[in-house]
């Protein structure tokens, strides 16, 4: 999947006049035709948030591997939630989530980092900070703490730090890719972060302090 995703993001690397220049682009549409290229695809739909689009690719194609599995049931819990504006997962889908999340990334799918972020989960301490909550109850990390969002470069965190507290502002893609890491000032209450560099799009921004999570959610750039 990384090395699909490579050549889509640099189609040039497929004709560089060289022999195994065939043998790439066969490849290349091999993965095109497969679930691969359907997930390629659906992630494209949720990064410019063709939702509807996203969800009926999620639910036409059949994974045969555990990797694809992973990613289709993570895209499926985050398409009837945070795409939708509920923060909150039912005990089944918090379940499921902490599953994946706890298993190994190199073995099992960029779909466990997913899981982990919209779980807050730890997978140092094994643990997880974001609680199964009630429909309806007050979610502490919702896209209030990050503002303005949607954003068009520009969003801001309010925070305060007690004595020894070293707090993290991050932001990921929606494959779990760290994109911006940001130390908090303890002299600052309010973070600055410039997000003009990233396309437009859906992200995951995530807070932690000392190295425990405490905070995240979606972030919605729109140029």
């Amino acid at each position: 999947m990384w090395t699909y995703r490579y050549f889509r993001q640099n189609p040039g690397a497929l004709q560089l006049n060289v022999p195994n220049d065939a043998l790439y682009q066969s490849f290349y549409q091999q993965c095109a035709n497969s679930c691969v290229g359907t997930i390629e695809n659906i992630n494209d739909n949720i990064a410019s948030g063709n939702t509807s689009q996203a969800v009926n690719l999620n639910n036409s194609f059949s994974p045969q591997t555990l990797i694809e599995q992973n990613r289709k049931t993570v895209n499926s819990i985050y398409l009837n939630t945070w795409a939708n504006g509920q923060w909150w997962f039912t005990s089944a889908d918090s379940a499921t989530l902490l599953s994946i999340a706890s298993q190994d990334p190199l073995t099992n799918g960029d779909a466990v980092y997913s899981a982990r972020v919209m779980l807050k989960f730890d997978p140092v301490s094994n643990t997880s900070f974001r609680m199964q909550q009630e429909q309806g109850a007050a979610d502490f990390s919702t896209e209030s703490t990050v503002y303005p969002n949607p954003t068009t470069g520009l969003v801001h965190y309010d925070y305060s730090l007690i004595e020894g507290e070293q707090r993290v502002f991050e932001i990921y893609d929606l494959l779990g890719k760290k994109l911006i890491s940001l130390d908090l000032n303890p002299e600052q209450t309010i973070l600055e972060a410039d997000v003009s560099g990233l396309n437009d799009g859906v992200y995951l921004f995530r807070v932690s302090i000392n190295g425990k999570i405490v905070d995240t959610g979606k972030l919605i750039i729109i140029k």
